[in-house]
């Protein structure tokens, strides 16, 4: 398929609270499953770096970055279906990319679309790994021994975990996510040996971020977040190189339903231990 001309109209604009209903109609129209609450949380973790792409001031693409102390991530990337192909997404990915330089931030990680893998390859960005999307139903189970609804304190105890697991310090996201989040379940006897949240969406009730220090922690923390599941399918964000999430997932009856391409662009991200990530937080930050 030949690639179109940029339309003379198109305008990058800083992302604002007026845009977010249309970017989230948007991406619905294309199966996305973002709430208004999600857009709301990327654009607050970093509000000079998320932009809008506008035709003749409809909002026609969006683009999301927030930083970490080693590395920038790039999320809800998305242009309209009958404007593709036409530059947008590439004027999108140079405005985000341009403003990590503009921070200094060596490396720019993202979750891809099987569609959008090709535009990020064009611009340099390396696979890192999949990252796969298991789903399971939910159960009646109220109180898995040994664990317990999770309180901010209980947050700051297992940050020092979750730097390990993810390689960086998004303590600012995890903060912002446990107020968000509809549940957080503890490890009761040491809250720093783990985490798990839970947040409805479109598609059902997303359990991440999801960190343990051990199967043991993992599994009792799933079974009781599975059990507050009211309705539809629980899911969890799971790395193709985390072998502890995947066992977790099939020996709990969940199923791999879909998988995105975990990317790179830049120097090597600085590695965390996928041992300890059975849940991503989201695509949109890692």
């Amino acid at each position: 398929m030949p690639i179109g001309s940029v339309p003379s109209e198109l305008g990058i604009k800083l992302m604002q609270q007026e845009h977010l209903e249309s970017i989230v109609q948007m991406m619905r129209e294309e199966g996305w499953t973002p709430s208004l609450g999600d857009l709301e949380n990327v654009l607050c973790y970093e509000p000079e770096g998320c932009f809008v792409a506008e035709v003749k001031g409809e909002v026609v693409g969006s683009v999301t970055t927030t930083l970490y102390t080693h590395f920038g991530w790039i999320g809800m990337m998305m242009v309209r279906k009958n404007l593709r192909r036409r530059g947008i997404g590439s004027t999108l990915l140079k405005t985000a990319l341009r403003y990590f330089k503009e921070k200094g931030v060596p490396t720019a990680r993202l979750e891809a679309d099987p569609p959008g893998v090709p535009l990020y390859e064009s611009f340099g960005f390396v696979k890192e790994c999949d990252s796969q999307r298991w789903f399971g139903k939910p159960f009646k189970l109220r109180g898995v021994p040994g664990t317990g609804r999770a309180t901010k304190e209980d947050l700051e105890a297992v940050l020092a975990l979750d730097k390990r697991a993810f390689g960086d310090d998004r303590s600012r996201v995890l903060r912002r996510l446990f107020a968000y989040s509809d549940f957080a379940f503890k490890v009761r006897r040491d809250p720093s040996l783990g985490i798990i949240m839970g947040r409805k969406t479109a598609a059902g009730t997303m359990l991440g971020p999801f960190i343990a220090a051990n199967g043991d922690a993992a599994k009792r923390l799933l079974r009781w977040a599975v059990g507050f599941v009211e309705e539809g399918e629980a899911y969890v964000g799971v790395l193709e190189t985390s072998g502890n999430a995947r066992l977790l997932m099939s020996t709990q009856g969940f199923r791999k339903r879909s998988v995105l391409t975990r990317m790179y662009w830049g120097d090597p991200p600085r590695s965390g231990n996928p041992q300890l990530e059975y849940g991503i937080a989201a695509s949109a930050t890692g």
